[in-house]
């Protein structure tokens, strides 16, 4: 497994990322094409991935009720 500088995987940053642009396109199709990139294959199915693209939804649900 990758470990990035901050502690985490590099599959639970692609999960994070995937789940922060689930959010933003269904909100409002901002997502910037920079970050909306696809999960790798060796990452899917992954329990980190899968942690991350969770804490990716819950972190920007909460940001868009806020209305940031």
């Amino acid at each position: 497994m990758v470990r990035l500088a901050t502690g985490t995987s590099a599959c639970y940053d692609y999960g994070y990322k995937w789940g922060v642009c689930t959010i933003m396109n269904t909100a409002d199709g901002s997502c910037d094409p920079v970050t909306d990139t696809p999960i790798p294959g060796e990452c899917r199915s992954r329990a980190d991935t899968q942690q991350g693209i969770k804490d990716g939804l819950r972190a920007t649900q909460m940001r868009l009720q806020r209305g940031e």
